[in-house]
């Protein structure tokens, strides 16, 4: 009479004989007789960009500066998706974790500024000690519509280079790895 819910016997230790009677352990006895801490994650999209419509990027309109020119498919976070990366954000996310005693080591990002941004905003939520870990995996328009079939047919780079990312994060006080 084996509870098939959960581990098998071969996997469940020294609870193997609770196992063998059909009883389930309740997770949290057991998370509490080992002492393990939650492990939780968030999913975040990045806060307003700087090419909407009616935003604004240092007082203007990015879509007019240099930095539009050189990476028009990279844009930053607005001046108002900025501030709402950390106060709105960051600190949503910093509430819910210390709510539930989970601490976060560790923000990853996908390699487009925007999301850097928001990344390093949430760290700066989230208190000293937690990292960015900048994973070019990630990102919407990694597919060949955008990127084309393969790298010769990529005329420039859609997202700025690895090493002004990690600039820009130190430059913020936030440590960063990719």
């Amino acid at each position: 009479n084996f509870d098939s819910s959960g581990p098998s016997p071969e996997h469940a230790g020294s609870k193997r004989s609770a196992w063998k009677r059909g009883r389930r352990l309740k997770p949290e006895s057991w998370q509490q007789r080992r002492h393990l801490e939650s492990q939780l994650f968030a999913v975040v999209r990045h806060a307003e960009r700087a090419d909407c419509i009616d935003a604004m990027y240092n007082g203007g309109r990015w879509t007019q500066t240099e930095d539009w020119k050189k990476w028009p498919l990279d844009p930053p976070l607005s001046d108002d998706g900025l501030q709402a990366a950390f106060e709105g954000i960051g600190k949503r996310i910093s509430n819910f974790f210390q709510d539930n005693r989970a601490p976060i080591r560790v923000v990853v990002s996908s390699p487009y500024f925007r999301c850097v941004q928001t990344a390093v905003e949430v760290c700066h939520a989230l208190g000293p000690g937690v990292r960015i870990l900048i994973d070019k995996a990630l990102g919407e328009v990694y597919g060949p519509s955008v990127m084309g079939s393969g790298p010769q047919e990529l005329a420039r780079p859609v997202t700025r280079p690895m090493d002004d990312l990690v600039q820009y994060c130190r430059r913020r006080g936030v440590k960063c790895s990719s």
